[in-house]
């Protein structure tokens, strides 16, 4: 596991150039330009044919807001989380009381000018459970002027119903679900400015009558010399060592209309990369399934909300910052492409693929392998768990 650490100015960087500017005078107290706060779609999940709505810190002026839809999936941005040059917005500067995307949304203020509503015809952002960022852009500003300068961004999905109405289980023949090797590879943009790229090799095993699934991670980092947002199996390295980890999430496939979509129970990822120590609580994947139109293969395109972040630098005390939700894609690979050192779900002790104490199987009390993924003549062990580190 790498790290990339991104510039911050803080609140002591602008007080400096407050001072600076003023010389001995007093600095005036600070008034702080609107923020929007969040996105009221249950779990970043949209319904569509209902308005996307977002709540912001106070009043705003009309004519200063611009709302833009992107596509939201993972290839399309590189290690800084920036958006590739090639690609297109599905809708642009949706404004105030003006139709956007040739008429197909319309963008109006409600609760006093507090909350803004994206009213978009289905269809217009692409096929459901796709990964979608909603920006806002920099110029926010109240109706005194004070200006944001900064855009905001929220990654979500419209989805056709809540996500508590799929139907479990999958069709005995559907391509788009494969078990075997895949890669994952999501960006965590961490409060303190420093960015986890994360790929993982994955296996997956799965139960269609039921629709459960088994999906196992282990930590992988880019070749010296490959683009760090890689995605390519042959780009990456798997990690052994005692800075590796593994983690398991436990989920349900079901059907949505047409689509295939997926939702994981709640899991951990605990990791300790040097004297930092991150823990990310309440990790949810959720998103849909499809056939890559590049490969034909398999691919996962979905969110991982993370409830709470934790992080300590060496003997300082942990900081708990709130939940956080980012894009992901996941990819189905050949047995040749997935590294002989690559942990599997149906074996007795994946944990045993790396040398640290960074592995974590935690399910309920079933023996492992599990039963109901691996079958009953493959459930001899109870079930391993190597502590993550403190």
């Amino acid at each position: 596991m790498r790290l990339w650490v991104r510039h911050m100015i803080g609140p002591a960087g602008r007080l400096a150039a407050c001072l600076a500017a003023l010389g001995l005078a007093a600095c005036e107290a600070y008034n702080p330009p609107p923020e929007a706060e969040a996105l009221l779609c249950a779990n970043n999940n949209c319904v569509e044919g209902e308005p996307i709505r977002v709540r912001f810190s106070e009043a705003i002026d009309p004519a200063s807001l611009s709302i833009t839809v992107w596509p939201g999936e993972q290839d399309s941005y590189d290690i800084e989380g920036e958006r590739l040059a090639t690609v297109k917005p599905l809708l642009l500067g949706c404004a105030v009381s003006a139709g956007c995307g040739d008429g197909a949304a319309a963008l109006v203020l409600e609760e006093g000018d507090t909350v803004a509503a994206l009213f978009v015809e289905p269809g217009a952002l692409g096929p459901r459970n796709r990964p979608l960022v909603l920006e806002i852009s920099g110029d926010l500003a109240d109706p005194e002027g004070r200006r944001k300068v900064a855009t905001k961004q929220f990654d979500f999905q419209m989805v056709m119903a809540g996500w508590a109405s799929f139907q479990p289980g999958l069709p005995a023949d559907d391509p788009r679900v494969v078990e075997g090797a895949y890669t994952f590879y999501t960006n965590l943009d961490t409060p303190l400015g420093v960015a986890l790229p994360q790929q993982y090799f994955g296996d997956l095993r799965v139960n269609r009558e039921t629709g459960r699934f088994l999906f196992l991670f282990q930590d992988a980092d880019p070749i010296d010399g490959a683009p760090q947002n890689t995605t390519d199996p042959a780009q990456m390295s798997i990690d052994t060592g005692e800075e590796a980890f593994i983690f398991l999430a436990d989920g349900v496939f079901g059907r949505n209309g047409d689509d295939i979509v997926f939702e994981s129970v709640a899991f951990e990822i605990s990791l300790t990369v040097g004297p930092i120590t991150f823990a990310l609580f309440d990790c949810v994947l959720r998103g849909s399934i499809s056939l890559d139109p590049a490969t034909g293969e398999s691919r996962w395109d979905g969110t991982m909300f993370v409830g709470e972040v934790m992080i300590q630098v060496g003997q300082d005390d942990p900081n708990y910052h709130p939940p956080q939700q980012e894009n992901f894609i996941c990819s189905k690979i050949t047995p040749e492409q997935r590294p002989e050192e690559a942990a599997v779900v149906c074996e007795a002790d994946p944990c045993a693929h790396i040398a640290g104490p960074q592995c974590s199987l935690l399910l309920t009390d079933e023996a492992w392998p599990v039963a109901e993924i691996c079958g009953a003549a493959e459930s001899q062990k109870r079930r391993t768990t190597h502590a993550p580190s403190p």
